[in-house]
């Protein structure tokens, strides 16, 4: 088993039991939460719907409320039973769970019309992103879509400075720069 799938099991045994409450916290204004947002260009058509680093199913039990088929993937089990009793408690029949690992899916080639990543780049090293990205290309159909929601500095000075403690205590260096290729690619992206 690679280095980095002991790591987030082992980080994310612990995040399991906060995660939500950070979500609440930081993403509680339903105009402003991405997640929604992201759930909202998801079309109600029969689609078959992965979500990479599902996490507790935050992304996806928006998307849940559709006629699409969810397929979740996450590393932790821990992270993953936080979801199994939400969607149980939900009585969501539409979205269906695997622990497995991003960079070695375990699908057939072209076999998703959408995939969606949220809040999870942020936690992989460069080339591990990009190991993602390519098996995320190779199970997206070639007309599919795939959506990326991560983080971003933005908010006032109190929001940034609690935000910026956040990630010193429970992230790596290699989050700053992640923000820091989101801001290069966001300057390309706009000049």
């Amino acid at each position: 088993m690679p280095n980095y799938i002991l790591k987030m099991q082992r980080k994310y045994k612990i995040f399991s039991i906060f995660i939500d409450l950070y979500e609440f916290l930081f993403l509680f204004s339903k105009a402003k939460n991405p997640r929604k947002a992201l759930a909202s260009k998801i079309p109600n058509k029969n689609l078959r719907v992965l979500d990479v680093c599902f996490g507790t199913g935050n992304g996806s039990i928006p998307i849940a409320e559709t006629k699409n088929i969810i397929i979740g993937i996450d590393l932790s089990l821990d992270m993953l039973a936080v979801a199994k009793k939400k969607i149980s408690k939900l009585g969501v029949q539409n979205v269906f769970i695997h622990q497995m690992d991003a960079a070695n899916m375990g699908f057939q080639h072209k076999k998703f019309d959408v995939v969606t990543v949220s809040f999870g780049f942020h936690d992989m090293d460069y080339n591990l992103m990009i190991t993602v990205l390519e098996e995320i290309y190779r199970v997206l159909k070639k007309d599919g879509r795939l959506y990326i929601v991560d983080y971003e500095k933005e908010g006032g000075f109190i929001k940034q400075t609690v935000f910026s403690i956040y990630l010193k205590i429970s992230y790596p260096q290699r989050v700053q720069k992640f923000l820091k290729y989101q801001k290069d690619l966001l300057t390309k992206a706009y000049t």
